[in-house]
């Protein structure tokens, strides 16, 4: 008997600590006294057999405990936000405990090392897929519809905004969106080699053409920059904001694969 109460105790901590780690990334904030918390859960499930309480009251009193546990972790000062936690502490429940139960069945015999490797698989997978999420939900909050005018063409494109983004043409003084050199090939129709290669005279093509200071961390260079006849870009009201003398500058970061937008805004244009 003294084994199987160990290893009750075990399983439910493995489980409870997996729960309380996975709802910290779900919601995106740091959980606190995960340990005590995992072993107050692990002890309180022990002890429930004993009480042969009806399903309705296993029910309220696992509610209960789930509540303990979010209000020691977690901080909160609305009730908004408190629920938010506890839906998202009850969702991992659920998917810890059915990934417990299905192992139950598929043996008889407690294995607290398959349990702790299957509960460490199912985190790991659940964080990584909770990430993921999270970054594509952040890019979708800061990206916008945006349409560039170049050369009496219309470009549609997809603009991310970059609060990072202060950089101002010396010249015009305007400031400047960063594109990149899939977009550069899209408006001029070659990429940038070719385009240098070709014409010893930029501006009969780009509008205002000149090079400024681009210095980085590993290196001093020049950008690119012209300006565009027009440029507009749709807010999340569906409004449109119009630009008449935008300037833009051609950077060789691969921020497309990042942000999954051809041009980085700048960050006095939200």
């Amino acid at each position: 008997m003294e084994i199987i109460i160990e290893y009750v105790l075990i399983e439910n901590f493995v489980i409870n600590f997996f729960i309380l780690k996975t709802t910290e990334t779900f919601i995106k904030e740091k959980a606190k006294l995960i340990i005590l918390n995992s072993i107050f859960g692990s002890i309180v499930a022990l002890v429930f057999p004993l009480f042969n309480l009806s399903t309705f009251e296993s029910i309220l009193a696992k509610s209960l405990v789930g509540s303990i546990m979010v209000c020691v972790s977690f901080d909160f000062k609305t009730i908004t936000k408190y629920l938010y936690i506890y839906f998202a502490f009850a969702f991992m429940t659920f998917v810890f405990g059915g990934c417990g139960s299905m192992l139950g069945k598929i043996s008889t015999e407690t294995n607290v090392f398959l349990i702790t490797i299957s509960s460490g698989i199912l985190f790991a997978v659940t964080k990584t897929f909770f990430k993921i999420y999270h970054k594509k939900k952040n890019i979708k909050d800061f990206q916008y519809s945006v349409r560039l005018f170049f050369n009496g063409k219309e470009f549609d494109e997809k603009g991310y905004f970059d609060s990072g983004n202060l950089l101002y043409d010396n010249i015009s003084h305007c400031p400047i969106i960063l594109i990149s050199k899939q977009v550069f090939e899209k408006l001029v129709g070659q990429n940038y080699y070719e385009f240098v290669l070709k014409n010893q005279n930029p501006k009969e093509i780009l509008k205002n053409c000149h090079y400024i200071p681009a210095s980085t961390s590993l290196s001093n260079g020049k950008m690119l920059v012209f300006e565009l006849e027009n440029f507009q870009l749709i807010d999340k009201k569906n409004q449109i904001k119009e630009f008449k003398s935008q300037f833009v500058g051609l950077s060789f970061a691969n921020f497309e694969k990042n942000f999954n937008s051809g041009l980085l805004l700048h960050s006095s244009q939200i």
